[in-house]
């Protein structure tokens, strides 16, 4: 009995430590909140004082953090606080994202190593969203004489990547022809190669079902993103992660990955797939022995308010939060249904030409299609294919897991292979064989539209539809 009253006490003495203690944390700082916490640094970092409430230390200096489990016996509870940056810009240096770790959590940092250079633009030029001109991809452009930060070059060294301010993508690729700078110092990327900050990109494993009492909450990260910055993304478990959220995550190997969002939303990107989870729900994701992600996420399903109450979110370096009241199925869909809803936008490039982009709430789905294909000219054999004539089919699309790269598979062996030209847009040529080109571009998630141009020794238009059919 004496145990049970001492639960409470115990939270509530380790959060007012995290307080007192970790209350002015730096950008890129853990702080040791509570009693038992170790920390691994990584190669090369030399001698850190990390002992009690209140010591900081860069998080590009720890590779791992390991925290205990509330212990009743001793009235410990290990509990750590993270500012991270993740891709927020430079210029909102009080900005981070907040980190709670608490109970027996496991952290291993992977950030991404990469050498960074200062360069000057030595003319107008256009940023792209990939190295390449052959597509519709400026994202922005820089007038000569602006400075930029390279992170990386192609290996012929044509492209370079760069530091992008005030864009959730946090990166974009310029022209060599058009920077001043020792490039031969970068490292060599490849253009998919994704860039992640210091505990942007982790690895982590938590307790199940361990709290001591009903007043504390079971083991586990929450992390909230800053208010009016856009989206920020992370990695965890091989999981891409965009918030504009307060989300509770747990994990162990060989079971699950839970991502609960208490506030906001966040989206997760595995396994070639895109999935929405609103305020109010949960996700999951199979993990192998590792704890890597081995499986695509959930369907978000209603979490059990209850056990969520005891959240420690009134540490205060979190905004404060009402916890979302937990979702009808309707009101998954219905959520689901809107985030979806395509956004275009205009940018100009240094030319002078306009093009529009299209962002939307998630990726599209790999699974089974229903393809509706209308020709709509026909020189080449019009008793075959008459105009009007419809020809509907159901792929399985299969996206690789960069999203780089699209393969319509067919029943007897038949498939073909897309690349993308553009977000959301994907490009066979020679397709099924034929002499043609087809553009298959992904209005939402659920839905595309089809394009197929054969005009070689004569003129072969295919015009359709695509929708997700599970």
């Amino acid at each position: 009995m004496a145990q049970a009253v001492d639960c409470p006490s115990i939270v509530k003495s380790a959060l007012d430590i995290v307080d007192a203690s970790c209350s002015d944390t730096g950008r890129n700082e853990v702080c040791y909140g509570n009693i038992t916490l170790n920390a691994t640094l990584r190669e090369g970092v030399g001698n850190l004082t990390f002992t009690k409430a209140g010591d900081r230390a860069h998080v590009a200096d720890i590779q791992t953090l390991q925290l205990s489990s509330m212990s009743l016996t001793d009235k410990s509870w290990g509990v750590a606080l993270m500012e991270v940056q993740a891709n927020l810009p430079d210029t909102q240096p009080g900005q981070n994202v907040v980190f709670l770790l608490f109970g027996d959590v496991s952290i291993d940092n992977a950030m991404t190593s990469a050498s960074e250079i200062p360069v000057i633009t030595t003319g107008n030029v256009n940023v792209r969203l990939r190295p390449t001109t052959n597509s519709n991809n400026v994202i922005s452009s820089l007038k000569s004489g602006e400075k930029l930060i390279a992170t990386g070059r192609l290996l012929d060294s044509s492209w370079v990547r760069i530091k992008v301010e005030n864009d959730a993508r946090g990166i974009g690729w310029v022209s060599a022809d058009f920077l001043q700078g020792d490039l031969n110092k970068l490292s060599i990327i490849r253009p998919d190669a994704p860039t992640w900050g210091p505990m942007q990109s982790f690895y982590f494993k938590t307790g199940a079902g361990d709290r001591p009492c009903a007043q504390a909450p079971d083991s586990g990260i929450l992390i909230q993103t800053p208010k009016g910055v856009g989206k920020v993304t992370l990695n965890a478990n091989d999981v891409e992660i965009t918030l504009g959220s307060t989300v509770y995550l747990q994990a162990q190997p060989n079971n699950l990955m839970t991502v609960t969002v208490v506030e906001g939303q966040a989206t997760l990107q595995v396994a070639g797939q895109t999935q929405i989870v609103p305020a109010g729900t949960y996700s999951q994701v199979q993990l192998d022995a590792k704890g890597h992600a081995s499986g695509s996420a959930s369907y978000p399903k209603a979490y059990d308010e209850q056990p969520l109450q005891t959240l420690p979110l009134r540490v205060s370096l979190f905004t404060p939060v009402t916890i979302a009241l937990p979702l009808t199925t309707a009101q998954i869909n219905a959520k689901l249904e809107a985030a979806t809803a395509s956004v275009s936008t205009q940018i100009t490039s240094v030319d002078g030409s306009s093009n529009t982009t299209t962002s939307q709430g998630g990726l599209p789905r790999s699974g089974v299609w229903v393809d509706s294909m209308t020709t709509t000219k026909n020189t080449c054999d019009p008793s075959t294919l008459p105009v009007g004539g419809v020809r509907t089919s159901t792929p399985n699309l299969v996206f690789s897991a960069d999203g780089s790269t699209l393969t319509f598979v067919f029943g007897g062996g038949v498939s073909q292979n897309y690349s993308r030209v553009a977000d959301n847009v994907y490009v066979a040529i020679n397709s099924y064989g034929q002499n043609g080109i087809q553009t298959i571009t992904f209005t939402s998630p659920t839905t595309f539209t089809d394009t197929w141009r054969s005009e070689a020794n004569c003129t072969f238009w295919h015009d359709g539809t695509g929708h997700y059919n599970g």
